[in-house]
């Protein structure tokens, strides 16, 4: 008979089925965790042993024999052996249920010892447990006291600290109520003196501007009556000079014309006159003038015609060599050759004009720069690089270039045409900046904020850059000018964007002002740069002027074979060209009284001279001799401006760049006390320059 592992005994079936009798109903169930077992194990194992007893006798009754049937001998052996198996099969199942109670004992033991391991661990959590709420309670407790201590030390906290400042308020309050007593005492005083002194200064310069304005219009006055009966004077000469000369001219042609007739008839008369030879012109034959001769012989002819004709009429010049320099810096010529050093009130006179002019200077410096940071200054490297390796003629046929090209490419000729330029919208330099659109060389510009760096404009300038060099490569003589970097090009292109914008944003509005005010702030600073033009442009003719006077007179000399004259006259072109127009007298334009030839006064236009107080004196003698000289040489051409020398000063700055010599010594001892870097403003020229000693003498002048 067959049994399940840990089945119930007695539950197998005789024929072999081990489920075919379910276990008793009354079978404990071995689970420590649900039904916790006695500690006496003997117990145990005396039911189970009873119960398993019990079980079997009731599941394998004896035979039983049928009433009246006799029991065969056979079968009583066949039951004694069936007995026996059962017996057998009893006593394995005996022996598999103590082993069984064992194991059943064992896991009973060790599920007591861990219920008992975890009943021991909670109470010890309940112990620890109510330990930690006592805990809890003090540690409230003792919050609960140090809130009220804080609470109490912050009452107390604000009550001092209310109290310090009640007393340092009432402290403040009484210093400056002190101290404003004391300002007031001081203001007071300073008042009355500042009044004193102001009064005192105010008087001071109302005597010495009315000394001075008395001083100038005194020698204005005897100076333009000096000038203008200079001006009758040479007017009567040459009037004389003229009627005289035209008196001789008629005669001349009078005489020329009897002896053309009396030769002309003598001619017709008969042949005598014809053996005796060709007829004479009067004083020789005429000399006729070849077409081929060159201006500059027809003009050397007619110079020596009137040298010939009219000899006492132009200057004359002669020129000395240098001599030990004078106070003035000039050579030592005799009490007129310079001023000398400025007594006290000249020296504050002339230290208040330095002041003026230094003040405004130093704030042109601070403003002045050619370009702005970051209007193309990652460019400035190659142009000055280039300029110092090209000529300066060179660089100035680039700049023509450019202009041309920019010209040509904006199709905008003057400044003042970028005033209503429309430039692109900022959102799409932007979004050049983020690769997403990329500009034609022919595109707008863009002018708002962020205009000097922009990648927009810079590749504009580019795309235009490469235009030019491909343009010049095309061209066979390439322009004529040398290769340069394009960061040369990129820079001038800069020159020309900054002064575009610059002029396109003077005409915008600015900090809240309206497209009026803008106008009318647009229009006073277009007045201020005509009339810097204006001045600028009579510095450049007043120049030119002398210049042409200076030529002239080097072809007369030339004419008369004087060399002395030849070398003063060259000189003073020399001298000239150092000075530029920068070099040249500022002028204003007045309306003064002047004679006329009836003697009846005009109102005409007068040009008022202000005197270079930078310039060396006997600088200042030249151009007066060459003005002088004007009147004589040059006859031709329009009337000329009356222009009178005053004692006004101008208050423009120096130019920079001159000969050390063509400075006034006394005027750069004042200059340092205030610029002690004077010399490396003013950048004396490297060149040397002599200053020598002319003298021009002028027929009815001198």
């Amino acid at each position: 008979m067959s049994e399940l592992p840990g089945s119930y005994p007695g539950s197998v079936d005789p024929h072999g089925d081990p489920h075919a009798y379910p276990p008793p109903e009354d079978t404990p169930m071995l689970d420590a965790s649900l039904h916790p077992l006695p500690h006496d194990t003997s117990m145990v194992d005396a039911s189970a042993v009873n119960r398993l007893n019990t079980m079997s006798a009731a599941n394998n009754p004896p035979p039983t024999r049928a009433e009246g049937v006799p029991m065969e001998e056979d079968s009583t052996a066949q039951w004694a052996r069936q007995s026996d198996e059962r017996q057998s099969d009893e006593n394995n199942s005996k022996r598999r249920a103590v082993t069984a109670s064992g194991s059943v004992r064992a896991r009973l033991d060790n599920a007591t010892e861990t219920t008992n391991i975890a009943r021991t661990r909670a109470i010890e959590a309940l112990r620890e447990k109510k330990e930690m709420a006592g805990k809890l309670a003090e540690a409230q407790q003792a919050l609960d006291a140090l809130k009220q201590q804080t609470q109490d030390l912050q009452q107390q906290q604000e009550e001092w600290l209310q109290t310090q400042k009640s007393a340092l308020e009432q402290r403040w309050a009484d210093q400056v109520a002190t101290m404003k007593g004391e300002l007031e005492v001081a203001r007071t005083g300073l008042n009355r003196q500042f009044n004193r002194d102001l009064a005192a200064h105010k008087k001071q310069a109302a005597d010495q501007l009315q000394e001075d304005v008395r001083l100038a219009e005194a020698a204005r006055e005897a100076d333009h009556k000096a000038k203008l009966a200079q001006l009758d004077q040479a007017r009567e000469r040459d009037r004389a000079k003229m009627a005289e000369e035209k008196a001789k001219r008629e005669a001349e042609h009078e005489t020329a014309m009897q002896a053309f007739a009396a030769r002309f008839s003598t001619q017709r008369q008969g042949a005598r006159a014809t053996t005796e030879g060709p007829p004479q012109f009067p004083e020789g034959p005429p000399a006729l003038r070849p077409e081929y001769d060159s201006a500059a012989t027809r003009e050397q002819r007619t110079l020596e015609s009137v040298i010939r004709d009219r000899p006492g009429r132009f200057p004359v010049a002669t020129m000395s060599a240098p001599t030990e320099p004078g106070p003035s810096g000039g050579p030592s010529a005799g009490p007129s050759a310079g001023p000398s050093a400025p007594d006290g009130g000249e020296e504050a006179r002339m230290r208040a004009m330095m002041e003026k002019m230094v003040a405004k200077f130093m704030g042109k410096r601070k403003s002045s720069g050619r370009r702005p940071i970051g209007v193309g200054a990652e460019y400035e490297k190659d142009r000055k690089e280039e300029q110092a390796r090209i000529s300066h003629d060179q660089d100035l046929n680039w700049k023509k270039i450019i202009n041309i090209f920019w010209r040509l490419l904006f199709g905008l000729n003057r400044a003042k045409d970028w005033v209503h330029y429309k430039g692109v919208a900022e959102s799409t330099s932007l979004r050049c900046t983020a690769g997403q659109v990329q500009p034609e060389i022919t595109s707008k510009l863009f002018f708002g904020s962020g205009w000097a760096t922009c990648l927009w404009n810079k590749q504009i300038l580019q795309l235009c850059v490469d235009e030019v060099f491909r343009r010049r490569d095309l061209d066979s003589t390439r322009y004529g000018v040398p290769d340069v970097k394009s960061g040369y090009l990129m820079a001038l292109l800069y020159n020309h964007l900054r002064d575009a914008r610059i002029e396109w944003n003077r005409h915008q509005p600015q900090g809240g002002e309206t497209e009026d005010e803008a106008e009318a702030r647009a229009a006073a600073y277009d007045e201020k740069r005509r009339l810097k033009t204006v001045q600028s442009s009579r510095k450049s003719n007043k120049l030119n002027m002398r210049k042409k006077v200076a030529q002239k007179m080097v072809k007369l000399c030339f004419a008369k074979k004087d060399e002395e004259g030849v070398a003063a006259w060259t000189w003073f072109l020399k001298l000239l060209t150092e000075l530029g127009n920068a070099g040249m007298s500022s002028e204003e334009s007045e309306v003064g009284d002047m004679p006329t030839n009836s003697g009846a006064l005009a109102s005409v236009v007068v040009f008022a001279i202000r005197r270079c107080p930078w310039r060396l004196a006997m600088v200042n003698k030249y151009m007066e001799q060459i003005d002088e000289a004007a009147l004589v040489v040059l006859t031709s051409g329009h009337s000329k401006h009356a222009r009178v020398r005053t004692e006004q000063e101008s208050e423009k700055f120096p130019p920079s760049g001159l000969p050390r010599a063509m400075y006034d010594p006394a005027w750069l001892t004042v200059q340092k006390t205030f610029l002690p870097d004077i010399e490396e403003i003013l950048n004396f020229s490297e060149g040397s320059f002599t200053m020598m000693e002319v003298e021009v003498v002028i027929p009815g002048v001198n």
